[in-house]
């Protein structure tokens, strides 16, 4: 009833506004009886000061604000009845809807929501910030900075599980920005990543080629010259020797004097020299192809198959170790000639030159003597088969068989008569200013051949060699 009859009181003053203080002090000290709930009226103090007690009730919105300048009537109550305003003044009936207001939810607020009014004395809850306008805001964090289901990460920025904002990498087709950047090579194109080729020394993957015919290499696009059949262009040349024909990589044979190597072959049967590593021309052996312009080696002869063979030689012609001389001859100095029970053979190396040989035969007592020679090549029994080079004076050369070789002319006898022979040698003509070296050999039958050395000048002839038969 004390309760009832008191907030009656109450209601009565903060209406009224006047007529329930005190003037004296003592009942100004009396009126400081709030009471702990948000449910029950401030208690007055003396019997003087019971006008000015404000309550909360369940809403808080009635104040209490009476009372004289001194009494007890400003109480206001808290929401938890601890704070009991107590004013006698206009700033008693303040204090006294402070405690009215709190008391509507029962606990005053210490932290200010989404969208509410924020200050230094009233900061927001959780991560808000409070804005430059004093409203808490939900602004979106940067990397490493706190984030939860009401203040998310900026951008692409990803809320981990630890509430902690991160730049995740975006895969081909995610949205990228400045702080989400594309995994791998990818390109952050237009917001989107994309697989942009690559160019030299640019970043490549399996996901990101490179540009053209740039090759990926540990990671980075780079040039990377072709191969036989590869494809190639300005940008990406041909290794080695190969040619770029048609944007492809081909190894074309290589001419005379051209570069080669185990990839680039010379042309034809061109050889390519391993020590030089350029084309040439080597003589084919026998057995080995030859043509126009790779010959075969000595004198073996290229046959009509395109292959090296040892061709015997006839008479005259030239013979060595791998072409010899067709059936009945003798490879003298070179050059195939008849070899019978006695032969005269001449020979001398110097080309510009032009030697004969006469042999006088055996006649009998009171007969003119015979002479083999090039005037009469067939006298006596005696045959000159082979006169190697001869001299035109219209137009001065000499034509031998062989300009390289040892050159011959020989005289044989295949039935000579018994007796002796008289041998001469003439330099019929040559260039030298000097005398010109030359060897006469006596061939008879098994018996070791007999040599004769000397030298003439240009259109001598030599004193007579004589043998007996």
């Amino acid at each position: 009833m004390r309760n009832l009859m008191l907030g009656a009181v109450a209601l009565v003053c903060g209406l009224a506004l006047v007529g329930c203080g005190s003037d004296s002090d003592d009942d100004n000290d009396d009126g400081g009886g709030g009471t702990s709930s948000g449910d029950d009226t401030g208690e007055a103090g003396s019997d003087e000061a019971q006008g000015g007690s404000g309550t909360a009730g369940e809403t808080g919105s009635d104040a209490g604000a009476g009372g004289s300048e001194e009494g007890a009537g400003g109480a206001g109550v808290s929401a938890a009845g601890s704070d009991a305003g107590a004013g006698g003044s206009e700033a008693g009936a303040e204090a006294g809807a402070g405690g009215a207001s709190a008391g509507a939810g029962g606990v005053a607020p210490t932290e200010a929501g989404l969208g509410e009014a924020c200050d230094d004395d009233m900061p927001c809850a959780g991560l808000l910030t409070c804005n430059d306008d004093g409203v808490c805001s939900a602004i979106p964090g940067g990397v490493g900075d706190d984030c939860n289901d009401t203040v998310g990460c900026a951008g692409l920025l990803t809320c981990n599980d630890d509430g902690v904002c991160e730049a995740g990498e975006a895969g081909e087709g995610d949205a990228c920005d400045s702080l989400v950047e594309c995994t791998g090579a990818l390109t952050c194109l237009e917001g989107v990543c994309a697989a942009v080729p690559g160019e030299v020394g640019e970043d490549c993957d399996e996901d990101v080629p490179c540009s053209g015919l740039l090759t990926c290499v540990d990671g980075t696009c780079a040039v990377v010259e072709g191969g036989v059949d590869d494809a190639c262009n300005e940008e990406v040349p041909c290794a080695g020797l190969l040619t770029c024909e048609e944007q492809i990589c081909t190894a074309i044979p290589g001419d005379i004097d051209d570069e080669c190597d185990e990839i680039v072959p010379c042309a034809g049967l061109l050889t390519c020299n391993e020590e030089t590593s350029m084309c040439e021309v080597v003589p084919g052996d026998v057995g080995d192809y030859c043509d126009d312009v790779v010959p075969c080696a000595g004198l073996l002869t290229c046959n009509a198959d395109g292959i090296c063979a040892a061709i015997p030689s006839d008479v005259g012609e030239t013979c060595d170790e791998q072409v010899t001389c067709i059936e009945g001859l003798a490879c003298f100095e070179g050059i195939c000639v008849h070899q019978g029970a006695l032969s005269f053979s001449l020979s001398w190396e110097d080309s510009a030159a032009d030697f004969d040989i006469q042999v006088t035969v055996p006649t009998p007592t009171g007969q003119d003597p015979v002479v083999v020679s090039l005037e009469d090549p067939n006298a006596g029994g005696g045959i000159l088969d082979v006169d190697d080079c001869a001299y035109y004076g219209k137009v001065p050369t000499y034509h031998c068989t062989d300009p390289e070789r040892v050159h011959v002319e020989n005289i044989y006898f295949e039935e000579p008569a018994n007796g002796e022979y008289s041998i001469q040698v003439v330099n019929y003509n040559s260039d030298s200013s000097e005398a010109v070296d030359y060897t006469l050999t006596i061939t008879a039958g098994s018996a070791a051949p007999i040599e004769v050395t000397s030298s003439l000048m240009s259109e001598a002839t030599s004193d007579p060699y004589t043998y007996n038969y």
